[in-house]
């Protein structure tokens, strides 16, 4: 009788040890969704969709710039304001997550070309929260 209780609790353990690694272990769904974000991004820019890109951007956002949500959405806006027509380019995404923390963390690097001239790499900071993916803080620079 104490072999069974040993196997039991074994397979107890076994369990709850393959419970964990899944919970930790980033949804191959997640790594794709966050992948193809920047071409999804480039959509909604060549549509002009500023409120659809908003949706991504977190509440919270702030950059090493200082920059909040509102900030980031007004040079979005002004950017599509200034452009008849917008082209994107996107090419050079890599995705790490960090799935280790109770809300799990991305961070998200791409190059954009806008307009064949304008060209951007961008690093982005994600947050997974009941709202799904959101940017909470993003670098970008000329190239």
């Amino acid at each position: 009788m104490p072999q069974i209780k040993n196997y039991i609790a074994i397979a107890i353990i076994g369990l709850i040890g393959f419970g964990i690694y899944k919970a930790l272990k980033p949804k191959d769904n997640d790594y794709s969704y966050l992948l193809n974000l920047p071409s999804h991004f480039a959509e909604l820019a060549e549509k002009k969709q500023t409120g659809a890109i908003r949706r991504f951007i977190s509440k919270d956002y702030l950059d090493s710039q200082n920059r909040s949500q509102q900030d980031v959405h007004s040079m979005i806006t002004a950017f599509m304001l200034i452009k008849e027509e917008i082209s994107v380019s996107v090419s050079n995404e890599f995705v790490e997550i960090d799935s280790r923390q109770e809300k799990p963390h991305a961070t998200l690097s791409f190059d954009a070309v806008f307009n064949r001239s304008e060209s951007y790499t961008f690093k982005l900071q994600l947050e997974k929260s009941d709202d799904g993916w959101l940017v909470d803080s993003a670098v970008w620079s000329e190239k």
